[in-house]
């Protein structure tokens, strides 16, 4: 008897991701922010970038997400798929929303001095609203713009500012660029952290801490024609307590 050897069985692993895919879209449940978008196997984008200063606090995660399942424009191919999730006014408790769900994800790790950065793939409808074959793609990471840079001054409180910009979709759907930015102040003897900012084309803002959502802004207006200028982004302004690193 022939013994062959090399042969493994066994489950296969789930598939690399790859850059861009064609896959069947349905709209993931509105109010299941929790269920993952089907996104084709396509890779996201993540990023680090250091934190100057070191707490023994709990992470805090910033959200931003849309409340539509589609964006489409006249003029452009096909139409954006979105986040789909309804907005939560804060205080709520955390929607626990799968980061496949926003538009970009920050969290800020105040243990492992660093803030990360997810940033999920881009996907559009080739055939309007009633196409039901989603295209998605890989946001290019050459065009993430992503720095956490410390504001010189006083021990306390301390002081941090994040630029964050994304590019539109690489497909030319109607996704409006995100051009953004915040300064951080944390009291870390008193656990208050206060986010302030402006910028463009920025979906729905939440501030997230253990337990819930402490602060949430709703986003600017999508897109109405092509060629339109991102429409002002409300201004960021939470605080928020962050728990100690039990």
């Amino acid at each position: 008897m022939l013994a062959l050897a090399g042969c493994a069985s066994g489950p296969a692993g789930p598939p690399a991701p790859v850059a861009a895919a064609s896959c069947p879209w349905t709209a993931p449940p509105v109010d299941d922010p929790a269920h993952p978008a089907d996104v084709c196997g396509v890779a996201s984008v993540d990023l680090a970038a250091p934190l100057a200063r070191h707490a023994d606090l709990l992470p805090v995660t910033v959200e931003l997400s849309t409340d539509r399942a589609l964006t489409c424009v006249a003029g452009t191919p096909g139409c954006a798929v979105e986040d789909d999730r309804r907005f939560v006014a804060a205080p709520a408790p955390d929607p626990r929303a799968d980061p496949s769900r926003t538009r970009a994800l920050l969290t800020i790790d105040w243990a492992d001095d660093q803030v990360r950065l997810h940033v999920p793939p881009h996907c559009h409808l080739r055939g309007g609203p009633a196409a039901t074959v989603q295209d998605c793609a890989a946001v290019p990471r050459d065009g993430v713009r992503f720095a956490v840079t410390s504001v010189p001054g006083a021990s306390t409180p301390w002081r941090f500012h994040v630029a964050l910009a994304l590019p539109g979709d690489p497909g030319g759907a109607p996704v409006a660029p995100v051009d953004h930015g915040w300064d951080l102040s944390l009291d870390p003897a008193a656990a208050t952290l206060r986010l302030t900012g402006d910028g463009t084309g920025t979906p729905a803002l939440a501030l997230l801490t253990v337990g819930g959502v402490r602060c949430a802004v709703r986003g600017a207006a999508p897109p109405t024609s092509v060629g339109a200028p991102p429409a002002p982004a409300p201004h960021d302004d939470c605080t928020a307590d962050v728990p100690a690193n039990p």
